[in-house]
């Protein structure tokens, strides 16, 4: 009786749920580039939040969000997809850091190390080097108050900002990692000019270890063709007079027994007036170490200091998803085989939406790893969800999946909570477009989802481009090739398990 009537109830589902939901058709062209229309990777997960360079963290069963921004704002939700609350900012006001940018700090990395918060951030002239690096530090995450420790780094002008390598970098997109073979801390920066660099930490992890002469190494490096791509000892501080080397916001992780670094390449904002040539807008790459030093290579062997770099999340489903960027991952939980790579995105779809620098959306995804490779995971897999108690998907053939994605609704987005932040309210048409963001990824997430559980599988000139430029699919495929079916997946909550597959 009671699988009659669950069958009965799921058969209701069937106009609602859609194997190949409607896509948000591309707008008009926006200048000289053009939305991504390949569907080569899957569409990110809504986390119904506006940020950009975010930093997120988990602590005590909840997620920190923290954003570029004045005093650097922050979030808390019990979910990656929220609603948000809206916590306050990390800085009282200004950074203590006496240099033009001050106000609007960037970039942020948050992390917790022997019950202390620390939020390093970047300060820095649009288009130029001037810039530093700064720390702020709390032993309490969601009440602070958190006590800004001033500049750790400084490129341009400031103290120590001739010596090599400071002389050469962008002392922006501070990234840390603490080694877990030795327990030394390593800070990572750099952006444009000549890209990312490495030094270690001192033991309260606020200072780098010797400033004047730190022992740094380059960790990447883009080669551009037709030109001597030797460091100079020493750059102007508003342009690179070799080419621009549009490589920055470095994130370093450990997964064993591989150090990643992860990086953004392309133009990650400023495509209000015009998008740049398709490809040249963000993208989210990675390179592998055995160790944290370095040399870090690509899955073809190339390092990434000559121009390597792996791509593993772009562009795709036709604009709703553009330039992600500005990425970080956080680490599988005890209830979870899956990292999640979190970044932001902007919106394509058309001239008037999600193309602003403080309309990009935080965007995520889990990631698997295949030979040590990451790969980006469609939809939610089983074992990150911890409380699903039964899946309903239909599916149709490719013919009709093809016929609904042109004709069919757009979905109503099922969950009508908002963000419970003090950010601009979005426009209509965000709205709309970030609705069939959420509802896009989730349909075909789910599909795919289910495939796999069933397997039982466990930027351009500096001042235009980069972090200096924010002011100046396919049809889903069918699970059963038959006119219409249902899969019912009946999953215990903890361990994710499959009990039972039904199929009509």
């Amino acid at each position: 009786m009671f699988l009659t009537s669950f069958l009965a109830l799921s058969l209701t589902l069937i106009s609602s749920v859609n194997a190949a939901p409607a896509v948000a058709a591309v707008g008009a062209a926006v200048g000289v580039g053009s939305p991504v229309q390949a569907s080569r990777y899957p569409i990110a997960l809504q986390a119904n939040l506006q940020i950009h360079d975010p930093s997120v963290i988990r602590f005590n069963d909840n997620y920190y969000a923290f954003t570029s921004g004045a005093s650097l704002p922050y979030f808390k939700a019990s979910n990656m997809s929220g609603p948000w609350e809206y916590l306050g900012t990390v800085l009282k006001g200004d950074s203590i850091i006496p240099r033009i940018g001050r106000d609007d700090p960037w970039a942020p990395n948050v992390m917790e190390y022997n019950r202390l918060f620390y939020c390093y951030y970047s300060v820095s002239r649009d288009g130029t080097r001037e810039s530093s690096i700064g720390v702020a530090t709390t032993p309490d995450i969601e009440h602070g108050p958190w006590t800004d420790q001033g500049e750790i780094i400084a490129t341009g002008s400031g103290l120590f900002s001739g010596n090599y390598p400071y002389s050469t970098s962008n002392a922006i997109d501070p990234s840390v990692l603490i080694d877990p073979k030795d327990g030394q801390a390593y800070l990572a920066w750099g952006s444009y000019w000549t890209n990312i660099w490495q030094a270690p930490l001192g033991p309260h992890l606020m200072r780098v270890e010797n400033r004047p002469a730190p022992d740094a190494v380059n960790l990447a490096y883009d080669i551009l063709p037709g030109v001597d791509n030797a460091f100079l000892q020493t750059y102007p501080a508003n342009r690179e007079p070799d080419g621009t080397r549009p490589v920055e916001g470095s994130f370093m992780y450990y997964r064993a027994p591989w150090y990643y670094l992860w990086f953004s390449h392309g133009q990650c904002c400023n495509f209000e007036a015009e998008l740049p040539p398709q490809g040249d807008e963000y993208s989210i790459r990675v390179g592998r170490s055995t160790s944290i030093r370095g040399p870090y290579v690509d899955q073809t062997g190339q390092k990434l200091t000559e121009g390597g770099g792996t791509i593993v999340y772009g562009s795709n489903s036709n604009g709703q998803v553009y330039a992600p960027g500005g990425q970080g991952i956080m680490s599988a939980d005890e209830n979870n085989h899956f990292d999640i790579l979190y970044y932001h995105y902007s919106i394509a779809v058309n001239q008037s939406v999600g193309l602003n620098y403080d309309q990009a959306q935080l965007g995520y995804n889990y990631i698997d790893y295949v030979d040590g490779w990451p790969s980006v995971v469609p939809g939610v897999p089983a074992t990150a969800t911890k409380t699903m108690t039964a899946v309903v998907m239909a599916t149709e053939t490719s013919a009709q999946s093809a016929k609904h994605t042109a004709t069919a609704p757009k979905p109503a987005n099922a969950d009508p909570t908002t963000t419970a932040a003090p950010a601009p309210a979005p426009t209509a048409a965000a709205t709309a477009a970030s609705a069939a963001t959420a509802n896009a990824g989730a349909a075909t997430g789910a599909s795919e989802a289910a495939t796999a559980t069933a397997r039982a599988s466990a930027g351009s000139d500096p001042a235009t481009g980069a972090k200096a430029a924010k002011d100046n699919a396919a049809p889903a495929k069918s699970i059963l090739q038959t006119p219409m079916s249902i899969i019912v997946l009946c999953m215990s909550p903890l361990p994710m398990a499959i009990t039972e597959i039904i199929v009509c």
